[in-house]
């Protein structure tokens, strides 16, 4: 099986993987406005020298939103007092993308927050309490959130988030980013909110909200699993449960020296998992890496042919061949090579992309089309392969599988995996991303893709699950039990 190197180097974009630094004494006079405006300029300067929307026929306006986006912020930034002002600019230029492989993450944050003894997290459809300080009065742990101050739970926090905090208009992001309504770091301000309603046990009740102060390093870890970005993440492992189920945990696409040794394990137990009574992919928390290792999983359990067989004709992958982006994608390359001989491929692929990315005849006035991922024509109608696998197979996702992990899971899906679990994250067209760039404050740094990978909507993830987990999405006991009687019940 051919397989070309495509990666979307991602990291986790969450408060929960974010250090606490002191807060810098603002300088030159202007304070707060001047850091926010030297920042802006900075990020709209890497969006148009690397960003290869800037040169997209299929894209015409995206140029004209950044400066539209720039000059808001610009704007917005000349009435920065405090570090808080100074976040929402800088925070509110990168949310205007609405791209989830254009993001921030911030090196400094208040060492203290405010909260209501209480955080919310997606559900079923809804937003339920989680986190629940034992002593809070009238309210448990899974009560469904009704409204707020008369508002309608989902208007609210669509008005309140929406471009401040996260990109509303994506499903997956409502389910992991609803907890930040009720996290205030403006300690001195009046309060968010001021009584909510609950369904608790099918009887409402009304709860009176008292704020009351918490550090920081606390919330965080109360934070971390809404965001489905565990600290540590996942594994990268196979394990064969007592009764022969098979679980193939890909708690990211990032490292390849734990890719290589899963492929070994995989390989050594090939026929004990292909005859495993359940196959269960955990996908969970996954924010990308290099996709093809999805093929290579697949192929050991599916096997070859299967595989080949549901390979799509490419749509194109495309990058900018401005200078700035020629030296990104040569710093890839270095970082690759740097790690070892376990990412000597990957390197190669990096350096020889960007030698050709470099002698592009059309320089930086078009897009470069990658030959490797060049277009092709579509095939013909054939017979499906036949799949090594026979019994129940499962891809099990949360709405913290991005990026590379979508495309994984729509491999295996393609391959007659039962997707499973709650909607994962929604993919872009843009991938490739380079970072971390430090902002010139110094307090927090950010990414930008540098490719464009064609995609039909269906291929972008964001869409719902065949089966749906109603509870915790790190209830791994539950969720296990919960498959393994969907497998038996699948079987008969």
């Amino acid at each position: 099986m051919k397989r070309s190197i495509a990666l979307g180097i991602v990291a986790a974009a969450c408060s929960s993987q974010i250090t606490n630094r002191s807060l810098p004494e603002p300088v030159d006079g202007g304070g707060w406005a001047h850091l926010a405006r030297v920042d802006v300029d900075a990020i709209h300067k890497s969006i148009v020298t690397l960003h290869p929307a800037i040169r997209d026929p299929l894209n015409p306006s995206f140029a004209s939103n950044i400066d539209v986006a720039y000059r808001r912020a610009r704007a917005a930034a000349g009435s920065a007092k405090s570090f808080l002002d100074w976040r929402a600019v800088v925070n509110g230029l990168i949310l205007s993308f609405r791209d989830e492989h254009t993001f921030i993450q911030f090196a400094a944050v208040p060492a203290r927050a405010r909260w209501p003894g209480f955080l919310i997290d997606g559900r079923g459809g809804g937003y339920v309490a989680t986190s629940v300080d034992p002593e809070l009065p009238g309210i448990v742990t899974g009560d469904r959130l009704i409204a707020c101050d008369g508002q309608p739970i989902a208007t609210l926090l669509h008005d309140q988030l929406d471009s401040r905090e996260a990109d509303w208009s994506k499903v997956p992001e409502q389910i992991r980013q609803a907890w930040r309504l009720f996290v205030d770091y403006d300690l001195a301000g009046a309060v968010p909110l001021h009584t909510c309603t609950f369904d608790h046990g099918g009887r409402s009740v009304d709860l009176a909200l008292e704020w009351r102060v918490i550090q920081n390093v606390d919330m965080v870890q109360r934070t971390a699993p809404l965001l489905r970005r565990p600290t540590p993440r996942r594994a990268v492992s196979l394990s064969i449960r007592a009764d022969g189920t098979a679980v193939i945990s890909l708690g990211s696409l990032g490292d390849e020296h734990d890719l290589q040794a899963l492929e070994r394990a995989l390989r050594a137990n090939q026929t004990t998992v292909r005859a495993a009574p359940s196959v269960i992919f955990d996908l969970r928390g996954n924010a990308g890496g290099n996709s093809t290792w999805g093929e290579v999983y697949a192929a050991i359990v599916f096997g070859d042919a299967a595989v080949e067989a549901i390979e799509d004709p490419a749509l194109g992958k495309y990058f900018r061949a401005s200078p700035e982006a020629v030296a990104r994608l040569h710093e890839i390359a270095r970082r690759f090579a740097a790690e070892g001989p376990d990412t000597a491929k990957v390197a190669t692929y990096w350096r020889e992309l960007a030698d050709r990315v470099a002698a592009s005849p059309d320089h930086d006035t078009k897009l470069f089309t990658d030959y490797v991922t060049t277009p092709k024509a579509p095939k013909a109608p054939e017979a499906p392969a036949p799949s090594a696998r026979t019994s129940p197979t499962f891809v099990l996702t949360d709405a913290g599988c991005f990026s590379s992990c979508v495309i994984v899971a729509n491999t295996l899906v393609k391959l007659g995996a039962i997707s499973v679990g709650e909607v994962s994250g929604q993919n872009e067209e843009y991938g490739e991303v380079i970072g971390p760039i430090e902002l010139p404050s110094h307090l927090a740094s950010y990414w930008v893709p540098l490719s464009i990978i064609r995609q039909h909507r269906d291929q972008l993830g964001g869409l719902p699950v065949v089966h749906a987990w109603q509870g915790a999405m790190d209830d791994d006991a539950g969720i296990l039990s919960w498959l393994r009687d969907m497998a038996s019940a699948t079987a008969r």
